[in-house]
């Protein structure tokens, strides 16, 4: 590599952000042909409303995800679905799914929801052919990716312990409404309440395109989500709950916080509203990357609402822990297994050791989803939770903690792990025979099993 991990990361991670910035600047645009109300939507939806949507995820976040960029196409495809540019806008939605087939999916059913309900309101001849350009353009990207998930899905047995270990245990937050946390209803349900009021009253404000796709494109968010309450709590139906459908009031919130800006600033007074507006009129050409500017600034802020959820940690780890994984990387055989904290995160790439389990790394096989919830059960045992998330991982950590003789001997004897890595010390009754420190630092304790002579 020519670039150390930590700056390749850095660098996808901002060129992701900008096509993000760039796709939601380019909405506002639309949907307000103001630069500067553009600019204010576009910092609200991707700074100041970070989770105001139900299912967990957002546009963008703290770390380098593979959504981010798939969201960065997918809106730019949306862009071109409002411009009545379907090709482009299949070709968009449908590469996103080389880079996270699910949001790619989730954006293309939106879009053909979006068309269908067009039809009601525009010529349907027309809006057919659009369905047909978009559907091609789509399916000529995306089929190669998604058509393999689908049969997967559709072949699996979809066991309900599966099912179980996927939405209840690891992923409570992004699957089930009932773990969504109360505050997401509260921030989406006040977005979705203020933002439709303001937005239907602000009608004159939008172009009439923008306005009329908007308006079918929260029809048809809300259509999604009535399915996926349907599939979800009172069918519990598989597919329907994997597709993770509350997802989409991300896009929601792409629409609604415009027309919560245009709103707000009718309130503005006329003189300062005109000042602005002309200001940044002409110099129209460099407000895109005006705002970008802003933006990275806002991320690099120190703001602990801000930064807690959008801005990337650029700090080198020089903690006990990063020392003692430098010491791992340096002094350990590189086939050595190593049974850490289930919610320690970085350990392959920093200390480059394989591990048993972590809680992070989860496989979307059933058979390996099994597989990841026994391993973690044998290193951390603990009771069958109803919800799982956080409270697993806290449980899952305090057992680790709590070691007993017996997960000792089994890691060592039946998992076949080299080293177990803990944040206290083995207490003198789980100190089995072969057991033994190998290092020690700081608040981190280092163990390697020796297969005794005896044995």
């Amino acid at each position: 590599m020519f670039l150390p991990i930590w700056l390749t990361v850095l660098v996808f991670y901002v060129l992701a952000s900008l096509f993000c910035m760039s796709a939601v600047f380019r909405l506002s645009w639309m949907a307000t042909r103001s630069p500067l109300l553009s600019m204010l939507s576009t910092i609200g939806v991707l700074i100041f409303t970070p989770h105001w949507n139900l299912g967990g995820n957002e546009i963008m976040s703290s770390m380098l995800l593979p959504s981010t960029m798939a969201w960065g196409l997918a809106l730019w495809g949306w862009v071109y679905l409002y411009q009545e540019r379907d090709m482009m806008a299949g070709v968009l939605i449908g590469v996103a799914a080389f880079v996270q087939p699910l949001v790619s999916l989730q954006i293309a059913l939106m879009a053909f929801l979006t068309l269908g309900l067009l039809m009601t309101v525009t010529d349907p001849r027309e809006t057919i052919r659009r369905v047909v350009r978009f559907a091609f353009a789509f399916a000529l990207f995306a089929l190669p990716v998604l058509v393999p998930l689908i049969l997967n899905q559709l072949r699996s047995p979809g066991s309900s312990e599966a099912l179980y270990i996927i939405a209840a245990f690891r992923n409570p937050h992004h699957y089930l409404p009932d773990a969504f946390p109360v505050v997401a209803y509260i921030k989406f349900g006040t977005l979705a309440v203020f933002g439709g009021v303001i937005f239907s009253l602000s009608k004159s404000q939008f172009s009439s395109r923008f306005w009329t796709h908007a308006v079918t494109t929260l029809l048809g968010i809300t259509v999604a989500l009535l399915v996926a309450v349907l599939g979800t709590v009172i069918l519990e139906h598989a597919l329907i709950t994997k597709l993770q459908l509350f997802k989409l009031t991300v896009l929601a919130k792409v629409i609604l916080v415009p027309g919560l800006v245009v709103g707000v600033f009718r309130f503005v007074p006329g003189s300062l509203k005109f000042w602005l507006e002309e200001l940044l009129r002409k110099r129209l050409t460099i407000i895109p990357f005006a705002s970008v500017p802003l933006l990275l600034a806002i991320l690099a802020s120190s703001w602990s609402p801000v930064a807690t959820r959008t801005r990337p940690s650029l700090a080198r780890n020089s903690s006990s822990e990063g020392v003692m994984l430098a010491w791992i990387k340096m002094n350990t055989g590189k086939g050595t297994v190593f049974a850490i904290p289930p919610t320690l995160s970085g350990f392959r790439y920093r200390a480059e050791r394989a591990i048993f389990v972590d809680f992070k790394a989860f496989p979307f096989h059933d058979d390996e989803m099994i597989e990841w919830y026994r391993r973690l059960l044998s290193e951390a045992p603990i009771q069958r939770l109803a919800r799982g998330g956080t409270i697993a991982m806290q449980s899952l950590d305090d057992a680790y903690n709590d070691m007993s003789p017996t997960t000792v001997e089994r890691l060592v004897h039946t998992e076949g792990i080299h080293f177990i890595l803990r944040r206290s010390a083995l207490n003198s009754e789980s100190m089995i025979p072969g057991v033994q420190l190998a290092h020690q630092q700081g608040t981190w304790w280092l163990y390697q099993y020796h297969t005794p002579l005896n044995e």
